[in-house]
């Protein structure tokens, strides 16, 4: 296989997975899976690819909407300031520790659906390791220019996904909504971040599987939830 169209496969695999299973499923709870070996799927494919563990994430995330902008908010851009915030995010999570600004406490309260199975603890807590796997494939694959793959990957998932909730979602674009927080629409077709460039959107609506909300718009995040659905393996919670 030709290695630029590798690495935009799974590029885009990692910022589908970070997308409509971390922030969606795991975070938003948009969606419910129907059968926990998809489950697994998801999971893995997602410490192959990604390199964060998700609980911390999942409380910060959930804490940056209830506190949106205001103090309490762990990565507001106002507050901490735009390149501050977007700068760590742009620094893919395998090169860095990952930062959580509250307290234990919160981590477990915020995140208490979390399972934390075996594989959990024993195998998918090594976040480094997935993302060094795939780093090891790339080699297999295409020798030495399979670490230049690799690391466009984790940059690339890193800017679409990462620095556009966080970033660039709270400062660039329109809005829709006219909301007491700085969320924006980045750009009106979410392809690139699978989404996650319609935040303004989401913000208004954060338990809708669809972040599209104005006839030009498009969020193909929905569409692969919607052929998931299709397929009998995922059931939609809300979509509005």
């Amino acid at each position: 296989m030709n290695i630029v169209v590798y690495t935009i496969l799974t590029t885009h695999l990692g910022i589908v997975l970070t997308s409509i299973y971390l922030h969606r499923y795991l975070i938003h709870r948009q969606y419910t899976i129907k059968y926990p070996a998809v489950e697994h799927v998801f999971r893995f494919l997602f410490w192959l690819t990604e390199g964060i563990y998700p609980k911390p994430f999942i409380a910060q995330h959930r804490i940056h909407h209830m506190f949106t902008d205001v103090h309490g908010d762990p990565h507001s851009p106002l507050l901490s300031g735009f390149w501050k915030v977007t700068g760590h995010c742009l620094i893919p999570n395998f090169f860095k520790k990952y930062r959580y600004w509250n307290t234990e406490w919160e981590i477990e309260h915020f995140s208490r659906d979390f399972k934390e199975t075996w594989l959990e603890k024993n195998l998918y807590c090594y976040t480094k390791l997935g993302v060094l796997i795939l780093l090891f494939v790339n080699i297999l694959l295409f020798g030495w220019p399979g670490i230049v793959a690799w690391l466009v990957h984790m940059f690339l998932i890193s800017l679409f996904v990462n620095a556009t909730i966080t970033g660039f979602g709270h400062k660039i674009g329109y809005r829709n909504y006219n909301r007491p927080d700085t969320s924006t629409n980045v750009l009106p077709w979410g392809i690139l971040g699978c989404g996650e460039e319609l935040h303004n959107n989401h913000h208004e609506f954060p338990a809708s599987a669809n972040f599209a909300k104005k006839w030009f718009e498009f969020d193909l995040g929905c569409a692969y939830i919607k052929i998931l659905e299709f397929l009998n393996l995922v059931k939609i919670n809300t979509i509005l």
